[in-house]
């Protein structure tokens, strides 16, 4: 994906036009795990150990759409997918 590329929302199936790519902006590689069993409390417990996250480190990407006249907004790569 590179500017000026024409991509449609997968969720809406909106059209829009990619204005500019922020590489690596969203998640994170790792974060904190707790090992909560079955039948045990789910208030807040301290981390116990570093894991691979369930979601990657993403792209923030600005797009403007063509619904509305000058409606942009800033969406994950991973909810996109290139038109041209």
């Amino acid at each position: 994906m590179k500017p000026g590329n024409l991509v449609r929302e997968i969720e809406t199936g909106h059209l829009g036009l990619v204005l500019r790519i922020d590489k690596d902006y969203f998640g994170a590689r790792t974060s904190w795990k707790t090992r909560v069993h079955r039948g045990e409390g789910t208030g807040w417990q301290p981390g116990e150990f570093i894991g691979p996250n369930d979601q990657q480190i993403q792209d923030r990407v600005l797009v403007i759409w063509s619904i509305k006249a000058y409606a942009h907004e800033y969406i994950p790569a991973e909810k996109l997918e290139i038109i041209q």
